[in-house]
């Protein structure tokens, strides 16, 4: 959030993002999800196998 408060802004040097940056965020945000709750599954059913 420190994109949008204009003093801190100023002192990182940041600026707001645009569209293309704000789905390139949110796409490999839900691509980690998406990986890490496969993995979980993924681990869950080869625990119950070795048991």
């Amino acid at each position: 959030m420190l994109v949008y408060v204009p003093p801190l802004r100023d002192f990182f040097g940041t600026h707001y993002l645009n569209l293309q940056e704000l789905g390139v965020c949110i796409g490999f945000s839900a691509l980690m999800f998406v990986w890490i709750e496969l993995e979980k599954i993924f681990l869950r059913i080869m625990g119950k196998k070795a048991v």
